[in-house]
């Protein structure tokens, strides 16, 4: 009887470890998820920027209230609360506000040094760099060979998929004072990318939906003068090329484009949060990122041709990732809690 009630608790006590503990493999899951949303997301973004000339700031404040507007809804139905009673649950909103303020401030104004692609080929190559040290730095989070070792592949991935016509990648780097400025700006929305990242993986369960909203409402009045009356302050919001559309003409829509795009941008902000329970920010920093290089290419690949060095390029992205998910199965069957036997107890 003593070893029967012995081996019971024992697979109580397994089976409460297994549902609290970080599932990486979960974690890869979600990231993949989060690679085909975002890959919506950078469909209807460019079919916007294509057509309708509206600019950064306009889209920011659009997303933004899209954003607090879905969460608010979706808070309605589901019965859950948005309000916000401890101090430092008040001070995390405010921190993952403000980070993705920074975000979205960088990459406006880095676009208007960057091509969308030479923003890519940052995103992918020094990213997931930032995103492991201040992981490193403000959460004692673990670096590694093995870390290190894909942050590397993802260079080798963005040097092959962006060198389409096999002529190096001079193309990216044609004027040096202008890629300098640009990355300066890109550097910032990396660290704001990475800040929600941070705040996100540090948040209770029950606060991630809460702490998305708020950061949209803190975002949405933040936009709203350069957004809506169309503001500009030189070095904060200064001018743009796009200045010269006329909001009232731009057709419906590229508008009801915006607001979907809001939507998936939302979806992301919230699988992430999910994901952030099963991965660290530096492995899911350097997971997802050359995964949405692997998707926008494929994508790109339905309507132009692509040489060798692009398939190359998504062999070691795909390799790589499946490397990945092997070598998390393989320490998760290691590491698993073994029952003690019955005779034994």
């Amino acid at each position: 009887f003593k070893a029967s009630l012995m081996r019971a608790m024992s697979q109580e006590a397994m089976l409460a470890s297994e549902t609290q503990r970080p599932n990486q493999l979960i974690g890869y899951g979600l990231t993949v998820a989060i690679v085909l949303v975002n890959l919506a997301t950078l469909v209807i973004t460019q079919m916007i920027s294509s057509s309708s000339g509206i600019p950064n700031y306009t889209q920011n404040f659009t997303v933004s209230t899209t954003g607090a507007a879905v969460l608010a809804i979706a808070a309605i139905i589901g019965r859950k609360s948005l309000i916000v009673r401890e101090k430092k649950d008040a001070y995390a909103c405010v921190k993952f506000g403000m980070a993705s303020w920074f975000f979205m401030w960088g990459y406006t104004k880095c676009l208007i040094y960057l091509s969308p692609l030479q923003y890519t080929a940052e995103d992918v190559g020094v990213g997931p760099s930032v995103s492991v040290i201040l992981g490193f730095v403000l959460l004692r989070e673990g670096i590694g060979l093995y870390k290190c070792g894909v942050m590397a592949r993802n260079v080798i991935v963005v040097a092959l998929i962006l060198n389409k016509g096999g002529n190096g990648l001079e193309s990216l780097v044609s004027d040096s004072s202008v890629i300098l400025n640009g990355s300066v700006w890109a550097l910032v929305a990396f660290c704001g990318t990475t800040g929600m990242r941070i705040v996100q993986r540090g948040c209770a369960n029950d606060m991630k939906t809460a702490l998305a909203f708020w950061g949209y409402v803190m975002n949405m009045f933040l936009w709203l003068p350069p957004g809506v009356p169309e503001v500009r302050v030189p070095f904060l919001w200064p001018a743009l090329k796009e200045d010269s559309t006329v909001l009232s003409k731009v057709p419906l829509e590229c508008w009801v484009a915006l607001v979907i795009s809001g939507i998936a941008g939302t979806s992301v902000v919230i699988l992430q949060g999910q994901v952030l329970k099963h991965l660290d920010v530096g492995n899911y920093s350097v997971t997802v990122a050359p995964l949405v290089l692997l998707a926008s290419t494929c994508w790109d690949m339905l309507h132009q041709p692509a040489g060798i060095y692009t398939f190359l390029g998504l062999a070691v992205a795909a390799l790589g990732f499946g490397m990945d998910v092997f070598r998390e199965s393989r320490t998760k069957n290691r590491l698993t809690v073994q029952v003690p036997d019955a005779d034994a107890a």
